[in-house]
């Protein structure tokens, strides 16, 4: 995962074990981003270290370029 959005926009990436495959975890974040017609920034969150929906979900303006 990405140090630097921990140290820029105090985002927590701590990697998730709970049981869910990478590609489970991306799978869902796709399909969310889908859902909300965001699907175009896919790759720039994971590029980010944004990698999984409860990350997604903490989010806040200060924390999007």
């Amino acid at each position: 995962m990405n140090a630097n959005l921990d140290r820029q926009n105090g985002v927590q990436t701590e990697p998730v074990d709970n049981g869910t495959s990478q590609a489970e975890t991306n799978a869902e974040v796709k399909e969310f981003l889908s859902a909300i017609k965001l699907e175009k920034y896919e790759q720039k969150l994971i590029d980010n270290g944004v990698e999984d929906l409860e990350t997604i979900l903490e989010l806040r303006d200060e924390h999007i370029e």
